[in-house]
């Protein structure tokens, strides 16, 4: 089975030492863990990919949108495809390392937040039946260290949402069938699967698309069924408001096609959809990039920067001083501020601010009295 993503590197054989001499992977420690990280997206892995030992654990392959339905599905699948439920979230890999559990983000690093949640996430006891298991999911909800937005049917803490399975050493995934055979034979918990689908026949799917955008969810990830196993997301308009009402509170730290994309697949969301846009639809994205810059400038002129807070669980309290030492090497130059941590009912709650350096000094300058030549 063979995975599909965008080659920028081609590489000819898989030696990590190799790899670290050409600067495409790179030495990681992480207490007593050793293991190398693929920096860069090679033709046979993504980047993420983790080599631990003699073992691989291949990073998750990226996942295109298409924009509009019926063309999209055409033009990129030959197949059946089955449809799964998108979960906005940020994605893991849980697996086996030096026979320890642990929870590894897309990029390759070991979360210390996840991880030491991992025994409310799932039976991590499966590991003794599979050690060479490799899962792949999504951690979602309000109260997580990378993501200011959350599913709207998740109001606390977090959860976790299995989309793939694999094995070490093996760059192909579980297919549809049997991962959600596993699956409900070890009682893990899944993303909604919504059935296997056509091509031409799109109509049940558009359906669920509509009660999606209706209840705020994000959208569905198609899979085909086949050896390529190839993959593409659709993404409901809602969530794409919803992602610019989180962002253009920190409209500058991103790029413009960020939000010119999402523009785009509202429009274009409606028109698959054959349904006329709403006066609420139109005032919600008006206010999806007005309220956040409203807030912005309040945040601004009462402390000297814009961020935002974060706010999470953690069982251990090292774990929560680890997360925040990962956070500060992700986002340098004072990004990353501690609140508090403190113990409240059994959990050491950690809370801490991201400031957003790129909108801090623009407000900076437009509040004070700086030229903008168009």
């Amino acid at each position: 089975m063979t995975l599909r993503f965008p080659y920028r590197i081609i590489l000819y054989y898989m030696d990590p030492e190799a790899l670290i001499q050409k600067g495409y992977a790179v030495p990681e420690t992480y207490f007593d863990f050793s293991y190398i990280r693929v920096s860069s997206d090679l033709k046979e892995a993504p980047r993420g990919t983790v080599f631990i030992g003699k073992d691989t654990v291949y990073g998750y392959p990226h996942v295109g949108r298409i924009l509009t339905l019926k063309q999209g599905l055409v033009q990129h699948f030959s197949e059946s495809f089955s449809a799964e439920e998108k979960i906005d979230g940020y994605n893991v890999r849980i697996f086996l390392m030096d026979e320890v559990p642990v929870a590894m983000t897309r990029g390759g690093y070991i979360c210390p937040f996840t991880t030491d949640r991992l025994k409310d996430l799932i039976d991590t006891r499966i590991f003794s039946k599979y050690p060479d298991l490799v899962i792949y999911g999504e951690v979602a909800g309000p109260e997580n260290p990378y993501n200011s937005e959350s599913p709207p049917f998740i109001k606390e803490d977090i959860q976790f949402f299995i989309f793939d399975l694999s094995y070490k050493n093996d760059p192909s995934f579980f297919s549809t069938e049997d991962k959600y055979r596993f699956l409900n034979q070890e009682g893990l918990p899944s993303v909604r699967a919504f059935g296997t689908f056509s091509p031409e026949k799109i109509k049940d799917l558009k359906e669920i698309l509509l009660e999606l955008n209706q209840n705020g969810h994000e959208g569905i990830v198609l899979k085909e069924n086949s050896k390529r196993n190839h993959r593409a997301k659709f993404v409901t308009a809602v969530s794409s408001i919803n992602d610019i009402k989180v962002t253009s509170l920190f409209f500058e730290d991103l790029s413009p096609d960020y939000f010119s994309n999402r523009i785009a697949q509202i429009g274009l969301f409606y028109r698959e959809m054959e349904i006329d846009v709403s006066d609420d639809i139109r005032r919600m994205l008006g206010s999806a990039f007005l309220d956040g810059q409203k807030q912005a400038y309040e945040m601004y002129k009462k402390s000297k920067h814009v961020s935002c807070t974060y706010r999470c669980r953690f069982h251990n309290k090292n774990a929560a001083y680890r997360m925040m030492e990962r956070l500060k090497i992700q986002h340098p130059h004072g990004g990353v501020l501690k609140k508090s941590l403190k113990e409240s009912e059994g959990w050491w709650i950690l809370e801490f601010e991201r400031i957003f350096q790129k909108t801090t000094g623009l407000f900076g300058y437009f509040i004070g009295g700086g030229l903008v030549f168009d």
